[in-house]
């Protein structure tokens, strides 16, 4: 017996914007390690502070990509006529 069962597929301008959108927030992720990394353990302080901030934003930048996909997606998939 088959089981069928329908996933639900994004279009692919909502594809498109997760794809370029995740690239970036991958690489602001990237630039927060290395950030840290390169500040000397005399400012310890001001790096714990500089990457929470950095982290935040990378995690604003995180949602507006996504919920901008899905709601490209649920405009594209809907007739609003």
């Amino acid at each position: 017996m088959k089981i069928s069962s329908r996933v639900p597929v994004l279009c692919r301008h909502s594809f498109f914007i997760l794809k370029r959108g995740m690239f970036l927030v991958i690489t602001m992720l990237c630039a927060t390690l290395l950030r840290y990394n390169l500040l000397t353990d005399t400012q310890k302080l001001l790096r714990l502070s500089e990457a929470r901030l950095m982290i935040s934003e990378s995690l604003l930048t995180l949602t507006l990509v996504v919920g901008t996909a899905l709601l490209w997606d649920i405009m594209y998939k809907k007739d609003f006529t």
